[in-house]
């Protein structure tokens, strides 16, 4: 068992930035991560290493509130702010969309200079922190995914997960993507097993009247696509780091 959170181990943080990572959950313990598994029961290297994987979704989320600032689907406390807000995003989106998919990481530099997105551009920043931070210094899975209507990663995937699982459904989350594995949302601030996928993902559909997001249980049998389908969640990019090996090498869906 673990000591301490992440934000214990942390850089010190101001008033504000405490108060920014409190409003998306973003300091519950990691304890608790292992404590609400569900589906399975794991082992006691199992657990060390869900801690693990929670303690680096939860950096990855710090980092990317740090990167990213401007993001309407948060929702505003005025129209004037959801425009200014939105205008960010657009401006950002209109000069990374025609970088080829497989240049991720150029993509992230036009992300950064804005500081400015959704959950996608969120993603996408944590992908590049967790590419840079374990490449050639940790055995590590993860990636982004996606439903159609929200996008986050996951972190300790195990095996190819797009080709050792038939297309269509798997019996279990926790088969899908491993036994350790676990959900890091930082546009939601969330992190979680991946048994706890139906009961804690969900898919933004847009603003109120106030201009605060709305959102709906993602609620699936547990499975992928080759095919971008509703019922499923697919992939959009994931790497596999190796202690010692440099390559920067990640798949593009």
């Amino acid at each position: 068992m673990i000591k301490t959170s992440f934000i214990s181990d942390s850089l010190p943080l101001d008033t504000y930035q405490e108060e920014i990572m409190e409003s998306v959950g973003y300091l519950a313990k990691i304890e608790n991560v292992v404590k609400n598994v569900t589906e399975i029961t794991l082992n006691a290297q199992e657990q060390a290493e869900v801690e693990v994987n929670a303690s680096l979704a939860f950096e990855t989320i710090y980092h990317v509130l740090e990167t990213v600032k401007y993001c309407y689907t948060w929702g505003a406390d005025s129209l004037s702010e959801f425009k200014t807000m939105l205008s960010r995003v657009q401006q950002c989106r209109k000069e990374w969309f025609p970088i080829p998919k497989t240049d991720l990481l150029s993509r992230v530099g036009i992300i950064e200079k804005h500081q400015a997105g959704n959950c996608d551009e969120m993603a996408k920043v944590g992908f590049a922190y967790l590419f840079h931070k374990t490449m050639g210094k940790n055995n590590l899975e993860f990636g982004v995914w996606s439903t159609l209507k929200h996008t986050f990663l996951i972190i300790g995937t195990q095996g190819d997960v797009r080709t050792s699982v038939t297309e269509g459904e798997s019996e279990s989350y926790s088969t899908l993507f491993g036994r350790t594995a676990v959900v890091c949302d930082p546009w939601t601030g969330k992190v979680y097993h991946v048994s706890n996928i139906n009961a804690m993902l969900e898919d933004y559909i847009g603003l109120d009247e106030n201009f605060k997001p709305k959102t709906q249980p993602f609620r699936h049998k547990p499975g992928l696509m080759r095919d971008q389908c509703p019922n499923y969640i697919f992939p959009c990019y994931t790497a596999v780091c190796q202690k010692g090996v440099q390559a920067e090498n990640y798949k593009t869906y």
